[in-house]
């Protein structure tokens, strides 16, 4: 696995399908996330803030989110970053590609943030 702390850039970006996004990166490795973590995980200051105040550090969800969110739109953002639609109507964050492979779900990436930390 290539450095993950370097400047990542994606050679490709796609919604595979409505519950899951892959990003191909110029280092070969490959990120898929579900829209369910990305929309939990989601940059926003108002999902920030709803984060900050929660123990875990996951945003709470109300019972009027649903529990399954889809990606409905997938729209760069610059050249460093992209910005989600969620079919529960969100669309404020920006996730820019720091984030995105910061937010890796692998299990390689995560033991490599952990150990940086």
């Amino acid at each position: 696995m290539a450095n993950p702390f370097a400047m990542p850039q994606p050679l490709e970006i796609r919604r595979v399908n409505p519950l899951e996004l892959s990003v191909l990166w110029a280092d070969d490795h490959r990120s898929t996330y579900s829209s369910d973590y990305l929309r939990k995980v989601c940059p926003c200051e108002s999902c920030h803030e709803e984060r900050r105040q929660s123990e875990t550090g996951l945003r709470v969800i109300s019972q009027e989110v649903p529990t399954r969110v889809e990606m409905s739109q997938i729209s760069g953002v610059g050249r460093y970053a992209i910005q989600i639609q969620f079919s529960d109507g969100h669309n404020t964050g920006i996730y820019s590609f720091n984030l995105l492979r910061k937010l890796c779900p692998c299990r390689e990436c995560r033991e490599a943030w952990e150990q940086k930390e």
